[in-house]
């Protein structure tokens, strides 16, 4: 009697153990349309809350396959990892999150504390060299992924310090530590917004706020932006300034920080760009791998400010600190937008090393309202130690002469 209850319990069991079996997550995998349910409990696991609701909505919707890669390696470029490896030791920080001891470089190999990581994020910058020009169109789509209106624009980010190819190294002339980057977007189209721009001057001092500046083409004027203009969206889209990058807001005194870390199912690097067409809907058709990474949890302690709390998902591996997405919780503490970085690429071109050295030459991002349901796609190509990304053109008067 007592064998015929085993081999009973055993019968029982063997479609428990083959649909577990069948529905893990694993490299080979190829999740679609018609397999996707029995994917869900370890989707919601592996997934962030931003890469789980529009993923999920691209299977319902067959825009999209999920299919499952081995692990890629990311390195941190020659350059940025020699300056990483002398800077060890050498960093602290101080009470107020003011960071000193930095030159270039990553300050903390080994991030121990949120405060740190913050640090390792913006001095980094997610390996993509010492500038950066990003352009391509911001296309705004409604809840059913259909497009609503494009915006071509593009988008440039120079350091004024901590350099480690680009002349001068490490840092611009007689800036003396005063600004740490300067940060613009101008709009190409369409017509109706062409030649309206952005300018943001962020200083190194945590106590002193950003600069902004804008130009409104149809007032002929250049307005000073105030710091709630860095959070208000931008062109009716589901971002604003602090959000670009994931995380743009100035690490000020105010600032604090929780870190933690898991394991997720994040976009993996490729070595070429992906054959198109790569987005469906508010999705891109590229593949996947499991990833460990830090969770950085961001508290802006403002009750003024837009959001309660910032959370950033940052690979944990090579020291690049790439950055796979991020979220945004309003002030009653509900999940409000999400930015999921989509394609960190690394193909080699002759703006970028290939060997998978650096986070990434071409991207692909989506951010999600989860209230409205409503998101914007930015489809964009990062060119990363531009040569024409010069000084004179961080300035409403470079930024008009590129408008025209």
């Amino acid at each position: 009697m007592k064998k015929l209850l085993i081999l009973f319990l055993i019968i029982l069991f063997i479609p428990f153990l083959l649909y577990s079996q069948e529905h893990k997550i694993t490299p080979g995998v190829v999740i679609n349309s018609e397999n996707y349910k029995g994917y869900l409990p370890e989707l919601k696991r592996l997934f962030t809350p931003g890469y789980y609701a529009t993923m999920v909505k691209g299977l319902e919707n067959e825009w999209i396959t999920i299919p499952i890669v081995k692990n890629s390696t990311i390195l941190a470029r020659p350059a940025l990892a020699q300056w990483t490896k002398k800077m060890q030791g050498k960093c602290k920080i101080l009470p107020g999150n003011k960071l000193v001891g930095w030159v270039a470089g990553s300050p903390f190999t080994h991030p121990k504390t949120g405060a740190e990581l913050a640090w390792d994020i913006r001095r980094t910058w997610q390996g993509t060299g010492d500038t950066c020009t990003m352009a391509g169109p911001l296309i705004l789509m409604d809840k059913h992924g259909n497009e609503e209106r494009s915006v071509l624009f593009k988008m440039g980010r120079r350091p004024w310090m901590g350099r480690v190819e680009i002349p001068p190294i490490p840092e611009e002339p007689e800036n003396n530590g005063v600004i740490q980057y300067k940060l613009y977007f101008l709009v190409l189209a369409p017509f109706d917004v062409r030649g309206f721009c952005q300018l943001r001057i962020s200083y190194e001092d945590v106590k002193k706020d950003d600069d902004c500046y804008g130009w409104i083409p149809a007032l002929r004027r250049i307005r000073r932006l105030t710091g709630k203009d860095l959070t208000d969206p931008i062109l009716g889209s589901d971002t604003c300034l602090d959000d670009f990058e994931c995380w743009q807001q100035k690490i000020s005194s105010k600032l604090t920080f929780k870190l933690d870390n898991s394991e997720f199912l994040v976009p993996a690097t490729y070595s070429e760009k992906p054959p198109e067409p790569y987005l469906k809907g508010n999705c891109y058709q590229v593949k996947w791998e499991k990833r460990p990474l830090y969770i950085l949890n961001v508290y802006p302690n403002d009750p003024d400010y837009i959001y309660s709390k910032r959370v950033i998902y940052v690979d944990k591996e090579g020291q690049t600190f790439a950055l796979f997405g991020a979220h945004e919780y309003d002030q009653k503490g509900r999940l409000w937008r999400s930015l999921s970085q989509i394609i960190p690429s690394v193909y080699p071109d002759k703006h970028h090393f290939g060997n998978n050295i650096g986070a990434g030459t071409w991207w692909g991002s989506t951010y999600f309202d989860h209230i409205s349901g409503h998101s914007s796609v930015y489809d964009m190509f990062p060119i990363f130690d531009d040569p024409e990304c010069t000084p004179g053109l961080f300035s409403i008067k470079g930024l008009l002469k590129e408008a025209r």
